[in-house]
Formats: C-alpha cells, sequence, structure tokens
C-alpha cells in the first residue's frame, strides 16, 4: 500500500508539474484597449499642408487607432511621430493599400461578388457544419457539394447541400436552412475577419493606423503628424469711421479629414515649409532571377575554341547593369515602376550565363477603393475634378509668375511672410464642414481719400482709403467687404500688411470726380559738350512735364491721390516731394474743391549723354551747331572747327578724285568708238586722219587727268593720316 502511495505521489508530482509548464505556455499577455486619443491642436498652413497633435492618458498597454485618406497614409508614413514617456519604442500598423475586392479574394471566403448562402457552402465543401432548418431540426456534418436539382413539383429547380453525417449522406434544401455555424474555429474566424474587411470599406477609401503604446501604469501619451490639407482662407470686414477702422478678420477652414473635430485648438500660419511626397506607401518587390535547374545527359562531342587573348572560354556571364537607377514612380503602371538593371557584367568566364531583369518591380493600386468591382473616388479626388470646372480668370495688370517665369523673365516672386495666428477660441467642426473663425479684431488709422491710377480707371479714381497698421497684428492677404454703419460701400483686397505699414484701398468708383491725365511734353536743352577718346559726347538735360485736370462736382469736395509711375533715370522736380513714395509709384494728394477746376503739373529731369565716334561721316550741320552754342568751351570749338575744316578738305579732294575719273571713264568710252571707225574707214580717207588726230588729243588729256590723279590720292593719303592721328585720341572739355 504504501508503495503505491509512494506512485501516486509521483505521478500526481508529475501531472502537477506539466499542468503548471502547460500553464506557463498557455499563459496570455494581456491585449491592448483600443483606445481613442483626443486631437488636441491642429496646425493649418497657407502651404496646403496640416500638422495634427493627439493627446491623452492611457493605462497599461494601449492602441491608438486612426482612420485617415488612403492618399495620406504616405504623409503619416513619412511624418508620424509619438511620446510614451514610461513605454518602449511605438509600432504602428496600417492597412495595406489593396482595393477591397483584392483584400476579399485573399480571404479563404470569398465575399467580393455578394455570395449567397449556397455560394458560401459551396466555397467551405468538407468542412464540418451545424445546420438548422425552419423546423428547428438540428444537422451536424461535412458539406460535400452544393448543386441545383429539378423540382418536379413546382416545375423548377432548387438548390441543395449534401452533408456527410453519421448517418450517411443527406441532402438538406438551401432555401429551408435558418441557421448555419462552422465547427471549425479557423474557418469562423476568416468569415469574421472577411465581413469587418468588407464594413470598413463600405461608403470611405479612408486606412486604418494603429499606433501601439506597450507601457506600463496611467501616463500622457501623445502622437502627431501632417497630411495634406485645404489651405486657410482669411477674408475681412473693415468698418469705416472718421480716423479709424475696425477690422475684423475670419478664417475660412474646411474639415477634408476622416474625423470630427471636437474643442481643438486651431493655429493658422504663414510661411514656405519644404515639404514633399514619397510612395512609401505600395509595396515594393524585388524579382529575383529564375535560373533553371541543371539537367545532365549523354556526353556530346566537345567543340573547342581557337586560341585567343583574354578569353577563359565559353560565353559570357550578363548579368545587371551596376548603374542603378530609379525611374519615376507610377501607380497606374507598374511595369514600368522598375530598377534599371539591364547591361552586362564584363568579362567571359565560360558556359552559359543568364541575363539580367528588371530587378525592382512595386506592387501599386489606383489610389480608389473598390467595392464589388465599383471604383469610388475619394473626397479630395471629387473636389479637385469638382475645382477644375471653376473658372478663376485672372485680373488684368495682376499676372500669376511661375517660378520658371520668373527665371525667364527676372521678376522675383512674393513668397509671402512667416506669421501665426492662434484661434482663441478651441474649435468644433464636423468632418466634411466648413466654418469661418476669427482672427483678426483690431482698430487702425485710415483717412478717407480718392485713388487715380489710369492703368487702373482711365477717367475717374477709385474711392478709397488709406489704412497704417497701428496694431501689432499682422493683416494676411485677403478679400475686403467695406461697411459704413449699416451700409455696405464695396469690396476690395488687401496684400500683406505688416505692422506698423501703410495701405490704399480701393473700393467703389468715384463718379463725382473726374480726372484728366494729359500727354507728357517734353523738351531738351544742349548742356554741354566734350570730346573724349576720340568720342563726341554732348549732354542734354531733359524735362518731361505731365499735367492732371481734376474737377469735383459734389458738395464736399475730394482728397485726391494721384498715382504715377516712377520712371528710371528720371528725377522730381515738381512738386518738390511726393507726400507717398513706393518701390514703383509716386502718389501726390491734391484736394479737389466743390465745382472748380484743379491743375496739377509733374515735372520731371534726366540727364543724357550721347556719345558719336569722331569719323568723316559725320554730319557736319550738327559739329557746327555745337561749335556754335554757348555752353559748348572754347577750347572744344576750336576742335571741333579743326575737324569740321579737315572733312571737308578730304571731302573736296574725293570731288576732285571723282571727277578727274569721271573724265577719263568718259574719254575712254569715246576711245572704243574711234577705234571701231578706225576699222572699218580706209585709211587713205580724210575721215580716217581725223579720228587719229582725236584719238592723240584725247590721250594727251588722259595724261593731264592721270597725273592730277596721282597728287590728288597723295593729298587724300596725307589728310587722311593726319586726321586719323588727331581724332583717335583726342580728350578736350
Amino acid at each position: 500500500m504504501s508503495q503505491l502511495l509512494g506512485w501516486t505521489t509521483i505521478i500526481l508530482g508529475i501531472v502537477a508539474s506539466f499542468a503548471s509548464i502547460f500553464a506557463q505556455e498557455n499563459k496570455k499577455e494581456p491585449e491592448a484597449a483600443e483606445i481613442t486619443l483626443p486631437l488636441k491642436r491642429i496646425v493649418i498652413s497657407n502651404s496646403g499642408m496640416g500638422y495634427f497633435h493627439h493627446e491623452g492618458e492611457v493605462t497599461g498597454k494601449a492602441t491608438v487607432t486612426l482612420r485617415v485618406n488612403e492618399e495620406d497614409v504616405n504623409d503619416l508614413i513619412l511624418t508620424l511621430n509619438s511620446s510614451d514617456p514610461k513605454g518602449k519604442a511605438q509600432t504602428v500598423v496600417y492597412d495595406n493599400p489593396a482595393p477591397a475586392d483584392i483584400t476579399l479574394k485573399s480571404f479563404r471566403i470569398d465575399l467580393t461578388e455578394n455570395p449567397t448562402l449556397g455560394n458560401l457552402l459551396h466555397q467551405v465543401r468538407g468542412e464540418s457544419i451545424d445546420l438548422i432548418d425552419l423546423k428547428d431540426k438540428k444537422q451536424t456534418g461535412m458539406i460535400v457539394s452544393v448543386h441545383f436539382s429539378p423540382d418536379k413539383t413546382e416545375n423548377k429547380s432548387q438548390e441543395l447541400v449534401s452533408l456527410m453525417t453519421k448517418d450517411g449522406l443527406t441532402t438538406v434544401p438551401v432555401g429551408t436552412i435558418k441557421n448555419v455555424k462552422f465547427n471549425n474555429d479557423d474557418i469562423q474566424s476568416e468569415f469574421l475577419k472577411a465581413l469587418r474587411a468588407l464594413a470598413a470599406a463600405r461608403g470611405s477609401t479612408a486606412k486604418t493606423v494603429s499606433v501601439a503604446f506597450p507601457g506600463e501604469g496611467k501616463r500622457s501619451v501623445n502622437l502627431s503628424y501632417i497630411t495634406d490639407m485645404p489651405i486657410w482662407k482669411p477674408t475681412y470686414r473693415f468698418l469705416l469711421g472718421k480716423e479709424s477702422t475696425q477690422v475684423k478678420g475670419l478664417a475660412v477652414l474646411e474639415n477634408t479629414t476622416e474625423q470630427d473635430w471636437n474643442n481643438v485648438q486651431i493655429q493658422l500660419v504663414s510661411g514656405k515649409p519644404i515639404t514633399f511626397k514619397m510612395n512609401y506607401y505600395y509595396p515594393m518587390f524585388v524579382e529575383r532571377s529564375v535560373i533553371q535547374p541543371r539537367l545532365f545527359g549523354s556526353v556530346l562531342p566537345p567543340l573547342y575554341q581557337a586560341a585567343s587573348t583574354g578569353m577563359l572560354g565559353g560565353a559570357g556571364w550578363t548579368g545587371p547593369n551596376l548603374n542603378l537607377g530609379y525611374q519615376t514612380f507610377d501607380p497606374n503602371n507598374p511595369r514600368a515602376n522598375t530598377l534599371n538593371t539591364g547591361g552586362q557584367f564584363g568579362g567571359q568566364f565560360g558556359g552559359g550565363g543568364f541575363s539580367g531583369q528588371p530587378m525592382l518591380t512595386p506592387l501599386s493600386y489606383n489610389s480608389t477603393a473598390h467595392y464589388g468591382g465599383i471604383s469610388r473616388p475619394s473626397f479630395k479626388q471629387l473636389f479637385n475634378q469638382f475645382s477644375q470646372n471653376l473658372s478663376t480668370p485672372v485680373a488684368k495688370g495682376d499676372p500669376k509668375l511661375t517660378p520658371a517665369d520668373a527665371l525667364k523673365t527676372g521678376s522675383v516672386i512674393d513668397l509671402g511672410e512667416n506669421f501665426i495666428y492662434n484661434v482663441s477660441e478651441p474649435v468644433t467642426l464636423p468632418r466634411l464642414k466648413s466654418a469661418m473663425v476669427p482672427i483678426v479684431n483690431e482698430t487702425v488709422d485710415s483717412k478717407m481719400i480718392s485713388i487715380y491710377n489710369p492703368s487702373v480707371f482711365p477717367k475717374h479714381p477709385l474711392k478709397g482709403f488709406r489704412i497704417t497698421n497701428t496694431s501689432k497684428q499682422y493683416f494676411a492677404e485677403g478679400p475686403i467687404a467695406v461697411y459704413q454703419g449699416d451700409q455696405m460701400l464695396g469690396q476690395a483686397r488687401l496684400p500683406d500688411v505688416k505692422p506698423g505699414e501703410t495701405q490704399l484701398i480701393g473700393y467703389a468708383v468715384d463718379l463725382d470726380t473726374i480726372v484728366s491725365m494729359k500727354e507728357p511734353k517734353e523738351e531738351s536743352t544742349l548742356v554741354s559738350t566734350t570730346i573724349v577718346n576720340g568720342n563726341l559726347e554732348p549732354k542734354y538735360r531733359n524735362k518731361r512735364t505731365t499735367t492732371y485736370l481734376l474737377y469735383h462736382k459734389g458738395d464736399d469736395g475730394a482728397t485726391v491721390w494721384l498715382t504715377q509711375p516712377i520712371a528710371y533715370d528720371w528725377n522730381l522736380l515738381a512738386p518738390a516731394k511726393a507726400t507717398e513714395q513706393t518701390a514703383g509709384l509716386y502718389r501726390f494728394e491734391v484736394v479737389a474743391p466743390p465745382r472748380k477746376e484743379t491743375t496739377l503739373d509733374v515735372v520731371e529731369e534726366k540727364e543724357t549723354l550721347q556719345k558719336e565716334r569722331i569719323s568723316l561721316t559725320m554730319n557736319l550741320a550738327l559739329l557746327e551747331r555745337y561749335s556754335l552754342e554757348p555752353t559748348t568751351p572754347p577750347n572744344v570749338k576750336q576742335a571741333l572747327a579743326k575737324i569740321i575744316n579737315s572733312i571737308q578738305e578730304i571731302n573736296n579732294n574725293r570731288k576732285q578724285l571723282a571727277s578727274a575719273n569721271a573724265v577719263i571713264k568718259t574719254i575712254f568710252t569715246e576711245q572704243d568708238r574711234i577705234r571701231e571707225n578706225l576699222r572699218v574707214t580706209p585709211k587713205e580717207s580724210e575721215a580716217y586722219q581725223r579720228y587719229l588726230k582725236k584719238f592723240d588729243e584725247q590721250e594727251t588729256v588722259v595724261e593731264k587727268e592721270r597725273s592730277t590723279i596721282e597728287k590728288l590720292n597723295a593729298d587724300h593719303d596725307r589728310m587722311l593720316q593726319e586726321f586719323n592721328k588727331y581724332t583717335t585720341d583726342l580728350n578736350v572739355k
């Protein structure tokens, strides 16, 4: 008995040990609780980017699940940042980019084509199930087949499922089944997963991103990321007073995300951070080379190569080129998205080789979700398509330059300023809703004026005002609605205005004031004449007068600011100083009294220095004019007189040469006629002797003219040499 008790104790100990080991092996880690981490802060940039910050408390292991638009998953992969002060590194899990139909087809039960009960049972043939029919009769068996059989009583076919039960093969009409249970837990689990995937894909292109926080205890965690966001758009209400204006600014926001914003702190920023997109979301696979198994057969008669330097036998090995370069990623053309690996690896080492193939091919899908074979575009794609149908004409005189245009034209593109608006109150904005939130409420100095610019309106100025931003708040560019009391006066556009800056704003045509700008008159006066390094350099003073005529037909008069472009190299003479000057404009203030014409003359001047090389082709009349001008110094007058005399002498010499050459040319023509007459005239005749005498007289004249030409050429060379020597480096002031 004692021996039996001993064996019993040993066996029980062994069983207890195995039970302890089994319990330890099957001890499961507690599952992480799925929580929602509140969205606390959003920073929206006017560069089309949004920063989202979630923060809250977790206890123990937790998983935070986000739903984002599919096209924004890449941004999360590149920018998501999480913090858990008492936890380990956080793992991020997200849905793959496969469309719903591909995802559903990956399960053992395919739900893509809206399957019937018979179709579902057909997919799991061989599995054990429990069936309960309409009469609550339960049957357990393995599915053999699902088929149709004619029903003779109703002259139609019915769907049947065949089961192998413990009592043998039985058939149950599918239409009589009211309950089905899969006895295989794996099949049951797959079925539930497929249903969840189907539900998750319905009506949305959103993807799920889960962030694990595997820490312990109660603690504060946060995560942040950026995604594409519509830019925020400012709009203003200006309430005009006599000497001040109240500025109310609102920002237009759109919530295009997959989550509601509940009491979220909003910041609106301006700036141009460097951001980019990168396709990390779509899987990329490396294609490996396929090598056929080596087969050994009978030995063939060998073929020997001829001797050759630098060759070690056989065919060469062709492999991938080491010069690797990615091509542009195109999600609609997977085969185009390859890493270029063509080419040969140098050298021949015998035996058969294999060719290098493209080694990198990404698995890509269109960025739309598919539901039962139907492609549904995302909200952003729908909105972009809608926006393309809207026309946005550019105002005349306000061209939009691209960076490429700026490089070609030398123009400067205004990139705006860096500033931040903190929305004072937390914002609640449901998904796919828009809102206007207050960002500015300031009072600034202002002055009521009319603004005339002929390029805007040639006959009338615009009613407007001049504001000085006496606040500490930055005013971002945006449209304005102008009010005075309970009356809306018009609309305008506000450029960026920094604190301390002034800005003119026009909101309506001033029909009571008429402005006429006359064509500018110019006059020129010679200031001085000099000769520098052989160049004649007269200096002129040019004066230009632009006259403005104003008439105001109202009873109160008007203060008008006349706008005139600043011309390069022209200096303002009158008025002595502009009321206001910008980088490219003068502004002159003119008070137009009631029913009386007012004139303003804007006088500008500039000096121009002309330069002409002293040469024989110069206009002698112009040289004589310069020599007679009172502003020309005496020594310059003497030099001009000498130059004029030299040019005249050389011109006279050339005229004499031309005359002598003309005489000889005429004689040569006459002698040709005489020679012809001598050829046909008898030598004994009187006419023959007369021709000989005339020919001899002409030869005498030719000899005389040739002597004259020789002297004239020598004089010409001498005078030309003296002229060039005198004028080449002549400096007279």
